[in-house]
């Protein structure tokens, strides 16, 4: 019997205030999990622009006999942490047409902000939503979890 493909629950941290005065660096990790099949994608952009430089993905780790889970982290320059830049972890999951965007302004005073699109959509409650995307928007996805 073939499990049911899952997508993945995303969650977006970043380090404290303290620790990027004290490492002068901030880090924001991106950890996704509850993901089926071991297809996934992740993605960091800085202000909508794709960045690699200070990132570090884990590999996929089997959660229970079906799912996984992975984390990416981004490492910045405290300097650069403190431009007010819109820093995105963007997870993929072709198998449930599914993109996952999660946002975290740098050097705000908010942490982790959910952003479907690129308008910021506050959910409504603790409960996650769905927003519908048409063809044309983030890799003709079908879904998008904010």
């Amino acid at each position: 019997n073939v499990p049911k493909p899952t997508p993945p629950v995303v969650i977006l941290t970043q380090t404290s205030p303290e620790d990027i005065t004290r490492h002068n660096q901030a880090t924001a990790v991106c950890l996704a999990f509850g993901f089926h099949p071991d297809i996934l994608r992740v993605k960091w952009l800085r202000d909508w622009q794709p960045i690699t430089s200070g990132v570090v993905s884990s590999p996929s780790v089997k959660e229970d006999n079906v799912t996984f889970s992975t984390s990416s982290r981004l490492t910045v320059p405290a300097r650069e942490w403190g431009s007010g830049a819109v820093y995105t972890c963007q997870v993929s999951h072709e198998p449930t047409h599914t993109i996952i965007v999660k946002n975290i302004t740098s050097g705000g005073k908010h942490g982790p902000r959910d952003c479907g699109g690129f308008a910021h959509i506050p959910p409504a409650s603790s409960t996650s939503t769905t927003t519908e995307l048409s063809d044309h928007n983030l890799y003709q996805a079908g879904r998008i979890y904010i």
